[in-house]
């Protein structure tokens, strides 16, 4: 039998995430947790701190003689895992949260084309009607962008956070 008492709070618990930087030449981790330092009457927190709980870092083993593409990703592989062994073995903390940031090798810029047809052509483009556009192309090009990488990685479309999009090239006169 559960005996509850309204007077006695239970603190909030941290909600632990890992920040893994995969660099050109290592790997770096950070074990953090998401901490609520009050709510409001809605339950929405607020003053979330972000404490870091321990970090860990290791560089790409390259001394091997057989550099094919195959070579790199166990490469990788190894660094990954071993970074990530290092900071759990360090905090003792395991999380399914994870904060992910990638070099240019391996994550590449792409190219993406959007139509996009306006109702009236004739009228000049507002302010607005261009923020609109812009929304509508960026949340089109973020969802081809995403289905595209979730194939290629096996990673829900979802789950994908776009940090930086920009229109290099906007012109017709069609």
């Amino acid at each position: 039998m559960k005996f509850k008492f309204p007077f006695l709070k239970r603190a909030p618990r941290p909600e632990y995430f890992l920040a893994l930087d995969i660099g050109t030449e290592a790997v770096k981790a950070l074990m953090c947790s998401d901490f609520a330092l009050s709510s409001t009457k809605t339950g929405q927190q607020e003053n979330k701190k972000i404490i870091i709980h321990g970090a860990a870092l290791e560089y790409f083993d390259r001394s091997g003689v057989f550099n094919t593409k195959d070579f790199e990703v166990e490469i990788l592989k190894k660094a990954i895992f071993k970074t990530i062994k290092e900071i759990q073995a360090e905090t003792k903390v395991k999380t399914d949260k994870l904060f992910l940031g990638l070099p240019a090798n391996i994550l590449r810029g792409r190219v993406v084309s959007q139509n996009f047809k306006r109702k009236n052509q004739k009228e000049i483009i507002t302010e607005a009607e261009k923020n609109q556009i812009h929304q509508t192309v960026f949340n089109e090009v973020k969802k081809k962008l995403s289905q595209e990488f979730a194939q290629k990685l096996g990673i829900f479309p979802e789950d994908f956070y776009f940090s930086n999009l920009k229109i290099l090239v906007c012109v017709s006169s069609k």
